[in-house]
């Protein structure tokens, strides 16, 4: 089953009080704060683990005005280039996703989706949410005739690592940081 616009995309194969559903964000006050407060678990879920890389943290403001860079993305519905997607436990918002239409001049002359966020919270991993969140995103991308998709993931993040090789992204790619 694949995600179809207008409609939710879910797994089927779970209570009604348990299923996860996916849909477009929607510039709302409650799709705003679900966003903000699932991107804030992610920052503050990267700090504890000490993600990222030695001397690149975010500082506060600076994370605060990316965060909302993020969000506002609700605010642009159907634009041709951009899409929010949330998955909700019920009515709980357990993840969600940012993807983008890139375009790459130097490699192909081509265009590829870039997945800038993929969120999940704690409780709601290993359950499908992003799976779904990704299923989704490339429905979109496809929508629009994209047949490709890349993502960052801190190498530190051996989980996340897994989870995106197990759902067939391959490393194309490294990037690599020296402080002196």
């Amino acid at each position: 089953m694949g995600f179809e616009f207008g409609k939710f995309w879910r797994k089927d194969n779970i209570p009604n009080n348990e299923r996860i559903t996916v849909r477009q964000g929607r510039n709302t006050p409650e799709d705003r704060e679900a966003a903000r407060a699932l991107m804030q678990e992610t920052f503050d879920y990267h700090e504890k683990l000490g993600m990222g890389e030695p001397g690149l943290t975010f500082k506060p403001a600076s994370q605060a005005s990316y965060m909302e860079e993020c969000i506002s993305a609700l605010l642009y519905g159907d634009n041709e280039s951009v899409r929010a997607l949330l998955a909700f436990r019920g009515k709980q918002a357990v993840g969600f996703a940012l993807v983008r239409i890139m375009s790459d001049y130097y490699y192909t002359l081509d265009h590829y989706g870039y997945i800038e966020q993929l969120i999940v919270t704690e409780q709601a991993r290993q359950q499908g949410a992003g799976a779904m969140l990704l299923e989704a995103c490339y429905d979109w991308l496809k929508s629009r005739r994209i047949h490709s998709a890349t993502l960052k993931v801190y190498g530190t993040n051996r989980a996340a690592l897994r989870f995106y090789e197990r759902e067939g992204f391959s490393h194309l790619r490294y990037e690599l940081i020296k402080h002196f």
